[in-house]
C-alpha cells in the first residue's frame, strides 16, 4: 500500500502462495493483500473493512431512571415504593 519495506519480496510471496486458499483468514484476495501490507496499513484496512474484528456496533442508547418512570406510567404500572400507604 505505502510501499514501505517490511520483509524481503521473495519470503512475502512465499508466505502468500502458501496460505492463499488454504487458510480461513486469507481465503480470497482482498485477504491476501494483507500479507503485502506493512503494519501499520494492516491495521488501517481492517479497521477499516466491512467485518473489521474491533468493530462493535452500535452503542445502545442509554436509560435514565426518567426513563424507566415514564416507560412505567406509559404501562399504567404502578412501582413499589410510590409514596402511599393503604392502612
Amino acid at each position: 500500500e505505502c510501499g514501505k519495506p517490511f520483509g524481503v519480496r521473495s519470503t512475502i510471496e512465499r508466505i502468500v502462495a502458501k496460505l492463499e486458499g488454504r487458510h480461513a483468514m486469507f481465503a480470497n484476495a482482498e485477504q491476501t493483500r494483507l500479507i503485502r501490507m506493512c503494519d501499520d496499513c494492516r491495521v488501517r484496512a481492517r479497521f477499516h473493512d466491512r467485518n473489521a474484528p474491533f468493530a462493535m456496533g452500535e452503542r445502545p442508547k442509554i436509560r435514565t431512571t426518567e426513563d424507566y418512570l415514564r416507560a412505567r406510567e406509559e404501562k399504567g404500572q404502578k412501582g413499589k415504593g410510590n409514596g402511599s400507604k393503604t392502612d
